[in-house]
């Protein structure tokens, strides 16, 4: 029996002919017009596909005012300076993290590091994905700070006391957007003053102050977590709550 030959393959079947020749003739013909006619292939610099790869083309630089340095915050910090805007944040405590800095000895995460952690610093390879504790995690948005060199744009000791919208900023272009009036008190020494922004980012937590429920018949004394540090079980049925000044008693009675 004779070998049928190779070569006669895709002449047998002209959709194989068709998908091997099609894709040689169109990159040939690609390098003849490179070589004879560069310019029908250039992209004029300020045609309008450039605003559509690029998506800072045609924004402006925009003030932006972030309340809060706690995870968002630092975050929504990082980004509206990436995207080239003149951004801010305001914390009114002492140090970033925002309830996670300031939670009971024991808090611990509920989500691994491998899903808490921002796709922008993301652990490095080989790292244990562990549940961070909160100092843990407060650790690692200190990190972030600094690889980001964000220190210098967040405010701490200085609570937003005012937020009110006003007339077109200062440094408006043109855009009939209104702006914010920004107005923060400084902890340290009590001064206080108002800035005009641009926009205005609330990334305060929805945690930050708790509501405790009070009802007809409450015979035991509710204590929120953000009430102590360090919880001491007694028995079963007696808990203890210490955090300075504040030392509270929880017992109840046995169920008989």
């Amino acid at each position: 029996m004779t070998p049928f030959p190779l070569w006669q393959l895709p002449f047998t079947m002209p959709w194989l002919l068709v998908v091997l020749v099609v894709p040689v003739l169109a990159l040939t013909l690609g390098h003849l017009l490179r070589l004879v006619c560069p310019q029908l292939l250039e992209v004029e610099p300020n045609s309008s596909s450039k605003d559509i790869t690029s998506p800072r083309a045609n924004k402006r630089k925009r003030r932006v005012a972030i309340v809060g340095a706690g995870p968002a915050g630092i975050v929504m910090l990082r980004e509206m300076l990436a995207e080239g805007h003149d951004a801010v944040a305001f914390e009114a405590s002492d140090r970033i993290g925002g309830v996670f800095a300031k939670c009971y000895d024991e808090c611990q995460l509920t989500s691994s590091s491998l899903n808490t952690a921002f796709s922008s610093m993301f652990p490095s390879k080989g790292e244990p994905h562990v549940y961070w504790t909160a100092g843990q995690y407060v650790d690692y948005l200190k990190r972030y700070v600094e690889r980001f060199d964000l220190g210098s744009r967040i405010y701490l000791n200085t609570r937003v006391t005012r937020v009110a919208s006003s007339g077109p900023p200062t440094t408006n272009t043109g855009s009939a957007e209104l702006g914010w009036e920004i107005t923060v008190e400084k902890s340290d020494d009590g001064s206080s003053e108002t800035e005009t922004f641009d926009h205005v980012a609330v990334c305060s937590g929805v945690h930050a102050s708790h509501e405790m429920p009070h009802f007809d018949g409450q015979v035991r004394l509710l204590v929120s977590s953000s009430d102590y540090t360090v919880c001491i079980v007694l028995d079963l049925h007696c808990t203890m709550y210490f955090r300075k000044p504040l030392a509270v008693a929880s017992c109840t009675q046995p169920n008989t």
